[in-house]
């Protein structure tokens, strides 16, 4: 071979070298990239879902009050986002810089994450999140929205999947699936799909277009995260990753409260709330009073009951007696001050009485046995003094309209819940499904 030759060779060897070695360069940075952007996801996700499970958690555990003329804290509540402006020391709390938790129907802003007991949660892009919730959900100045109860607790907000015109969520004016609310990680900063070129810093910190996406046709025509109209059914938010044209016009990441789930922790709460003072009274008499027979239409509404809410004696089932019964506050119902009464949860909490525990039956010696609770895994809970039973929201098939409605068991309980007398009851999982949504609690407590 000659020298040239060899020198060919060398040059075609090195270079041969630089390309692999180029090609392998490309790779890890790909690799590295793709790395990156998994873990920001993967953050991303873990913050949204962090922030929600905190927003059940603050709805389930207001400190309810047993006695006030208006506004009394109630399960289901929800703050009110944070509008603080940047480095303001009240950061993470409800409301603006004034203290006022703005009544504005369509307010967007900070989730209030010292409030809900968080950390200061990023996304993986190291922003704050944003937070929206219906104005039925707000625990201020909310008299015009009235009871928050399994009939009246929707959503108001509609959510859009990422194609853009699908609905994952439609808000109503009294009804449909809209959100109770809507948690956004806004991702990196881009160029929204109006023109605007996002910047965030001190200036824009509290202006919601240098966060939040849009999406439309021409500009924001579809829809824009930046703004939403409570309880309407076309102006709410979108669903990020959308890709157009070859850039990102959408990477805002969305995480969504439903009725059903807000509903369930509501429900946990009544019931704890109910059989904590039903296992009180116990306590105190050695005996349980008897219930409001289910018949007995005095025990509905939210305004004061006028002495017809009774207990009956020997009565083993039926709804909270408002009157009859020395139960303390929020059950007495003589006025209409405090949460119970004035969300119209009477109508939707019942409870049984166990055979030995019947007829005010002092130490529960009367004989006949005690209540059995099944669980959905099969295993049955015996020795049950008392059992309280929560109704969800109206299932298919369940009317809750007239007053003759609400005397129909069938229309608020579901399996074997509808047929009290066989001192037979059964509970499942808290997240309710489409043909089961009963909540239950006892005395003495289950496991």
């Amino acid at each position: 071979m000659t020298t040239r030759n060899r020198q060919r060779g060398a040059v075609l060897l090195v270079g041969l070298i630089i390309l692999m070695t180029a090609m392998a360069a490309a790779l890890v940075s790909m690799f590295s990239q793709k790395m990156g952007n998994a873990r920001r996801e993967q953050q991303t996700a873990d913050s949204l879902a962090q922030a929600k499970q905190a927003l059940l958690g603050y709805a389930f555990s207001q400190a309810l009050s047993s006695g006030c003329a208006f506004n009394c804290p109630r399960p289901g509540d929800l703050p009110c986002p944070d509008t603080h402006s940047l480095g303001s020391p009240k950061e993470g709390t409800p409301g603006n810089n004034a203290d006022v938790c703005v009544n504005n129907a369509n307010l967007i802003g900070r989730l209030p994450w010292r409030t809900l007991g968080l950390p200061d949660l990023r996304d993986g892009w190291g922003e704050r999140l944003w937070y929206a919730r219906s104005e039925r959900f707000r625990n201020r100045a909310r008299a015009a929205m009235g009871p928050l109860n399994p009939d009246t607790a929707y959503g108001q907000i509609s959510v859009r999947a990422s194609d853009g015109s699908s609905m994952l969520n439609t808000a109503a004016a009294a009804s449909g699936s809209g959100a109770v609310a809507v948690i956004i990680a806004p991702g990196a900063p881009l160029t929204r799909n109006d023109g605007l070129q996002q910047s965030r810093g001190a200036a824009n910190y509290l202006t919601a277009a240098h966060y939040l996406d849009c999406w439309g046709t021409s500009g924001c025509n579809v829809e824009d995260n930046a703004n939403f109209v409570n309880g309407s059914a076309g102006n709410g938010f979108i669903m990020g990753p959308i890709r157009a044209n070859g850039r990102d016009v959408v990477n805002d990441r969305l995480i969504t409260v439903s009725r059903d789930e807000i509903l369930a922790v509501m429900a946990k709460r009544v019931a704890g709330e109910t059989a904590q003072a039903l296992e009180g009274y116990y306590g105190n008499h050695s005996y349980f009073p008897g219930a409001a027979p289910l018949g007995n239409q005095n025990c509905l509404g939210t305004g004061v009951v006028a002495g017809g809410c009774l207990s009956v004696a020997g009565a083993t089932f039926g709804r909270i007696p408002a009157m009859g019964s020395p139960l303390a506050e929020p059950f007495n119902g003589v006025n209409n001050g405090s949460w119970f009464q004035q969300n119209g949860w009477r109508e939707f909490v019942f409870y049984a009485i166990a055979p030995d525990c019947s007829s005010e039956s002092v130490n529960c010696v009367a004989g006949g046995g005690l209540i059995t609770v099944n669980n959905q895994s099969g295993t049955a809970i015996a020795g049950k003094r008392v059992v309280v039973i929560v109704s969800g929201g109206a299932l298919g098939g369940q009317v809750r309209v007239s007053a003759a409605d609400k005397t129909i068991l069938a229309n608020y309980l579901e399996d074997i819940n509808q047929t009290p007398a066989s001192n037979l009851f059964t509970r499942r999982p808290a997240t309710p499904n489409v043909s089961f949504n009963d909540v239950l609690a006892t005395v003495p407590r289950l496991p």
